[in-house]
């Protein structure tokens, strides 16, 4: 497998003979993500008083340019996706767009990314969730940086958010979960120090966003009682995030490490977050889809 990726590398961005032989210097590389499937693409190159190359991100390239610092037009050769930049005394600045990158496979849009150099992805503000090989990054409105990359970028759009408030004695805590599968209801079981909730489908990325004053971290989680893979990737001081892709449908279970401590007289209701009737917990189907919910802003860098 070492081999193989070591070989792909080689394969990939080997120099033409016809070009200079002096590699570039590149200060930066941006990968500005659309809602889609295309990525904008700038190299900032350090200025050289020779030829020298440069790989550009695979894909369908379209409408490069290459300019240095004062707007200028360098000169250029292309052949196999690597560029022969002319001489510039100042820094060198290659444009372009790739069409068609990210490939969307159900709801999730998918790229994966191969680079020989540090890369800085920016998303859209839409975007607050990406999936590095698959370990979910908050954004929070921040950049991912991968170093030296190659990496399965995943990301969805539209995800539905379904909210829950949990009733205890005076407290109401409200539980948040966003996936593409349809959600809830969410209860609490004050005695085993866990939420349960079930998803109809199965295969879609599921996010809990869970009060810590109601149920601490850190958490386990299971489904139909067996264990499943997760990741707690974000915590803000109030909330935990939680992620997993259940297999199939079922109910999941999150335990925590503290609960809130039980009143004489507990009640626990689930209503929907919108305004309106309650909800019973035995018509899941009633529950709606909410579209925003507050969250931090943090940042994350892929290593």
């Amino acid at each position: 497998m070492i081999y193989s990726a070591a070989a792909s590398l080689i394969l990939l961005f080997a120099v033409p003979a016809a070009m200079a032989q002096t590699a570039a210097f590149q200060e930066s590389l941006d990968v500005s993500v659309e809602a889609g499937s295309d990525a904008g693409v700038v190299h900032t190159v350090r200025g050289s008083e020779e030829a020298a190359w440069l790989p550009l991100v695979r894909g369908n390239v379209t409408g490069l340019t290459v300019r240095d610092m004062e707007g200028n037009h360098i000169p250029y050769t292309m052949e196999n996706h690597t560029i022969s930049i002319g001489p510039s005394e100042s820094e060198v600045t290659v444009r372009y767009v790739v069409m068609g990158v990210l490939v969307q496979e159900e709801n999730m849009w998918v790229w994966d990314f191969l680079y020989p150099d540090a890369t800085r992805f920016i998303f859209p503000e839409e975007i607050d969730t990406v999936y590095a090989n698959h370990l979910p990054i908050h954004l929070g409105g921040e950049s991912i940086r991968c170093h030296g990359c190659q990496m399965r970028l995943e990301f969805t759009l539209g995800e539905p958010l379904w909210q829950y408030d949990i009733v205890w004695g005076d407290h109401t805590f409200v539980v948040a979960v966003r996936s593409h599968d349809t959600v809830g209801p969410v209860t609490l079981n004050q005695a085993s120090m866990s939420i349960d909730f079930a998803v109809e489908r199965g295969g879609e990325m599921v996010t809990a966003i869970i009060p810590l004053q109601m149920l601490g971290d850190p958490y386990r989680a299971y489904l139909d009682g067996e264990g499943v893979w997760y990741h707690e990737y974000h915590n803000n001081g109030t909330h935990a995030w939680v992620n997993m892709r259940p297999p199939h449908p079922g109910v999941i279970t999150l335990v925590g490490s503290s609960v809130i401590h039980e009143f004489p007289v507990p009640s626990i209701v689930m209503v929907a977050a919108a305004a309106g009737p309650a909800h019973s917990p035995q018509d899941p189907h009633e529950q709606k889809p909410h579209s925003s919910i507050r969250e931090p802003h943090w940042v994350h860098f892929v290593v």
